[in-house]
């Protein structure tokens, strides 16, 4: 899932899809509506501020990044890692990653 926002000076405005095209499409459209609303120009808005960026269900974020403790930090390592390496380019760039994973884990004294 992906989260549009857009802040100005008096509103802040937000909106989501399944695709990153998606969100900043629906939040174009809610911006559209404002102007409408309030007698905006159609461009009353900066498109450089509008701030586009992927979500994940059931985890907790601050600031909008993922917020989690040590050992939640190292399962999503994990998984950013599995998923990576799925399209590593060849076995050995799989085991150097694998490899320098690892030693992070054991210096942080993860399992």
């Amino acid at each position: 899932m992906w989260r549009a926002v857009y802040e100005s000076t008096n509103f802040s405005f937000e909106a989501y899809g399944k695709t990153e095209m998606e969100a900043r499409e629906t939040l174009l459209s809610g911006l559209a509506i404002h102007a409408k609303q309030y007698s905006c120009e159609p461009d009353w808005f900066f498109s450089n501020d509008i701030y586009i960026y992927k979500i994940e269900t059931l985890v907790p974020y601050r600031d909008r990044s993922v917020l989690l403790d040590l050992q939640g930090s190292v399962d999503l390592l994990d998984k950013v890692i599995d998923e990576w390496v799925v399209h590593a380019n060849d076995e050995s760039e799989d085991y150097r990653v694998r490899g320098a994973f690892l030693s992070i884990k054991k210096q942080l004294g993860v399992k």
